[in-house]
């Protein structure tokens, strides 16, 4: 994963990413289809560097170990 490419986070309230995409546009799409298809949970988007989503997903990781 190239550490400067932006890539687009779709999180959870509970911090787990429920979607991770390279396209901004995509990532709103997905947004839209989440709420349309019912879900009750707040989700929200978050950019990050490759280097930065790495680190988030060790967190997670270690939070669930």
């Amino acid at each position: 994963m190239e550490e400067n490419k932006t890539i687009y986070c779709i999180i959870k309230t509970n911090g787990d990413i429920i979607g991770r995409f390279t396209n901004k546009n995509r990532a709103i799409d997905y947004m839209i289809d989440y709420y349309f298809d019912s879900y009750d949970e707040k989700i929200n988007i978050k950019t990050m560097t490759g280097k930065e989503y790495l680190e988030y997903t060790r967190k997670l990781i270690d939070k669930y170990k």
